[in-house]
């Protein structure tokens, strides 16, 4: 699981850092003489989105180490879903959690491990899921206090 963690930190990973600089030049192209507004928004969009993904991808491969799971792409997936809601990016989950040549089923990629997943970190994936929330709001805020004087 190394390698998966050294891929997700070289290639996939987003920070609170990486948004916050993503906003920020944002506000430094802001320019009241030019109507950019929906094009800002959507890569504002996307900042967030990049972020919620690389979090939700962090905390499962967290559980991966810790339970010592056999993860793939797939139950990656169902993870995701069932703690976060939310099915994440396919070419992050196959990037950090695929094996090129793999030919057998995970052992852990069972109902049964799903939702014994599930249930023993449902309470740790809601505060983890508070934060992340708290984060993009406190960048947001920010934000708007940078433009409100544009």
């Amino acid at each position: 699981m190394d390698s998966a963690h050294q891929k997700f930190t070289e290639q996939y990973r987003y920070s609170l850092d990486n948004l916050r600089s993503d906003y920020m030049e944002e506000i430094e192209l802001f320019d009241t003489e030019f109507w950019e507004l929906p094009q800002r928004a959507a890569r504002l969009s996307a900042a967030v989105k990049r972020y919620k993904t690389s979090r939700m991808v962090s905390f499962i491969l967290n559980m991966t180490i810790d339970r010592n799971l056999d993860m793939t792409p797939g139950l990656a997936r169902k993870l995701c879903v069932n703690l976060f809601a939310r099915t994440g990016s396919q070419k992050i989950l196959v990037g950090v959690f695929g094996t090129a040549g793999r030919e057998r089923k995970s052992n852990s990629n069972n109902e049964e491990v799903v939702v014994q997943m599930t249930l023993a970190y449902r309470e740790q994936a809601n505060e983890y899921w508070k934060e992340t929330l708290s984060d993009i709001r406190i960048v947001q805020s920010e934000y708007q206090k940078a433009i409100g004087g544009k």
